[in-house]
């Protein structure tokens, strides 16, 4: 018997659900029980005092300031403010102390004012206020403290000493060591202290975000280190994903994290007492915290964020036709912000353990999504987002132009599928090659580099080595295209190849690009979304986003128009073909305008029955929060 279930994304709606939908949401964190924000807090001072008796103890004078460095705007605050009010309460007893408030933003924008004002609480910013705490933001949009660059060595995971002899260029080149620019914050203050609420996170799967390590390395350093820990290399390996403790972003992270906090505690006009200590907390919001932790290294969490873990991941012994994911109204700014339940359902689909039909037997993704931060495109994506999505945009228009005349001879539906299935494994080909283009440049150019010279060197002596001369041919063939200025320069370079130009010339210009590259961007802020796009297309066969938001309605019908027109008028009168969209991508917009919620759930379910003979064999997943599923382990709970 189906079942009504209240949507989050729009509450004034139901919907019912079919009999075999198998809801899940995170699991209450038993065996705890609620704690006491006022003793959190008194926790929190008591740390803080043993953390200060610590250092001065071992250096032999006083503590006379203090950084907090604190989560942005898109993350939950609960630790934050708890060790805000902590430090409130000890700078009271001790008016000499300094202190400075640090807010971690990474790649985002600055916030305002009222925006900070908002994050710590009315009452509590004017306390800050009043005493004169000091409050600042990092990030890598603007300048906006004085840097320090520090040299990691990643097998040591300490900060090189000796500098005099490295340039930018000359660490790049050299893959065992690498540098970093951090707040000369740091560095200014006896004692450091990290806030931050353990949630499950996409790419940190070991204890998830929160913790020391991943503020360090990514919410206060530079571009170039954020760059390389987004980078493609990373964020698309197998491991890269919520809940697994191999992910190389996490291996990442960590020797960066431990080569600031070396550097904090070795340079000699450095303030630092200690490493930074880092406190957390397990919490739905401020009246639902259950479990807390203090400690000086990232493993001080490793228990609460295990327990988050458990109540995170659940054993499933089906694949899913049908998954629905319906999210809080401040988690679906724009189309791919609220899509992480989906990626999360995307990185677990194995081979050897599938979650999902495969995408020939239509597996199918509903996203109810309101798309609601008019600051991001209308809802569309951030900017970067947006930039990558009108390249794909531009891709899938080219390969719908060279498809039309197939489609029109097509004679059967079963031809149909074939044409649009080969169109669409190349155009997702195409894509993730731009993607990784745009973030592995600076690894590219080097790669050409080596190459070249390998040329070269044959060339000088008179030798022509036709295996080193392919190899530079196919790699230069290879990343040559027009959709980013990489491969446009590569593009040029082909050609001076092929047509035989002077190879020193083309050297030249490979070195150039080596140099130009040393601060090299990447994807930036919205490549990880750009990602989840990618990963959704490639596991779903058709990805429904039922919104109220017209611009959002009508960017997806121009990335992904149908192509009934382009079918032969008799195919196009066939009961299978009347009833469904023909399109390349498979993503489409549900108009709530036009049509009720629960008729976009109809909608879904309808395309994910049309491939099986029975509606009893669908198997359907519905998501209320992101949670990891994963195929018949014993070691966890079963589903609830």
């Amino acid at each position: 018997m189906s079942h009504s279930i209240r949507l989050q994304s729009y509450p004034e709606y139901n919907v019912k659900v079919p009999p075999q939908t198998n809801v899940f949401f995170p699991r209450s964190p038993a065996p705890y029980d609620t704690l006491d924000r006022n003793e959190l807090v008194s926790y929190c001072k008591k740390e803080i005092h043993t953390a200060i008796a610590i250092g001065e103890k071992k250096h032999k004078k006083n503590i006379k300031s203090i950084l907090l460095i604190l989560p942005d705007k898109t993350r939950s605050q609960v630790a934050a403010r708890i060790l805000i009010d902590a430090i409130l309460n000890i700078v009271n007893n001790k008016p000499e102390l300094k202190v400075t408030l640090l807010y971690g933003l990474g790649t985002h924008p600055l916030m305002s004012l009222k925006e900070i004002e908002k994050l710590i609480g009315k009452e509590r910013y004017s306390k800050l206020q009043a005493i004169g705490i000091a409050i600042k933001q990092q990030t890598t949009k603007i300048k906006t403290n004085e840097l320090v660059e520090i040299i990691i060595n990643p097998h040591s995971s300490r900060e090189i000493a000796n500098k005099s002899e490295t340039t930018p260029y000359s660490i790049q080149k050299n893959s065992t060591r690498y540098s970093v620019k951090i707040p000369q914050l740091l560095f200014n203050h006896h004692l450091t202290l990290i806030a931050g609420d353990t949630k499950i996170h996409p790419y940190e799967g070991r204890y998830g975000s929160g913790g020391i390590n991943k503020m360090l390395a990514v919410g206060i350093a530079s571009l170039n280190e954020i760059r390389r820990s987004h980078s493609t290399s990373v964020l698309l390996a197998t491991t890269a994903r919520a809940g697994d403790p191999t992910s190389p972003f996490v291996k990442m992270i960590d020797t960066t994290a431990q080569g600031i906090q070396q550097a904090m505690i070795s340079r000699p006009e450095s303030q630092a007492m200690s490493v930074p200590y880092g406190f957390t907390v397990l919490a739905q919001d401020e009246d639902q915290i259950w479990d807390m932790a203090f400690g000086d290294h990232e493993n001080y969490r490793q228990e609460l964020a295990q327990n988050n873990y458990r109540n995170h991941v659940f054993s499933v012994d089906t694949t899913f036709n049908l998954v629905i994911s319906d999210i809080e109204p401040k988690r679906g700014t724009d189309i791919l912000a609220g899509a992480r339940a989906l990626q999360y359902i995307c990185d677990w689909n194995e081979k050897s353990a599938p979650l999902l039909k495969p995408p020939n037997q239509n597996s199918v993704a509903l996203l109810y999504n309101p798309c609601n931060e008019p600051l991001n495109n209308s809802g569309i994506g951030n900017d970067g987002t947006k930039e990558q999505l009108d390249i794909l945009l531009e891709m899938t228009q080219e390969h719908r132009d060279l498809i039309k005349g197939q489609l029109l001879k097509a004679t059967s539906w079963q031809e149909i599928e074939k044409i649009l299935r080969i169109s669409r494994d190349d155009l997702l080909k195409q894509w993730q090659l731009h993607l990784q283009v745009v973030s592995e440049a600076d690894q590219i150019w080097l790669q050409l580099e080596k190459l070249a010279k390998k040329v070269l060197a044959h060339r000088s002596k008179g030798v022509f080595d036709y295996t080193i001369e392919q190899s530079l041919h196919k790699m230069l063939f290879k990343y040559a295209g027009k959709y980013n200025v990489t491969m446009k320069t590569i593009s040029q370079l082909l050609q001076q190849y092929e047509q035989g130009h002077d190879f020193r010339g083309i050297i030249d210009q490979i070195n150039s690009q080596v140099f130009a590259h040393q601060e090299h961007f990447g994807l930036g802020e919205g490549g990880q979304r750009a990602l989840r796009l990618l990963k959704i297309c490639q596991h779903f066969k058709y990805f429904f986003i039922a919104t109220f938001n017209p611009v959002v309605i009508s960017y997806i019908h121009q990335l992904n128009p149908d192509l009934t027109e382009y079918i032969s008028p008799s195919l196009q009168n066939q009961s299978n073909i009347k009833s469904r969209s023909i399109t390349l991508l498979g993503i489409q917009t549900i108009d709530l305008n036009t049509c009720s919620p629960q008729i976009a759930l109809d909608i879904a379910y309808h395309y994910s029955a049309s491939f099986e003979s029975s509606a009893k064999g669908i198997e359907i997943a519905y998501l209320k929060k992101p949670v990891i599923l994963r195929r018949n382990l014993d070691f966890i709970p079963k589903r609830e």
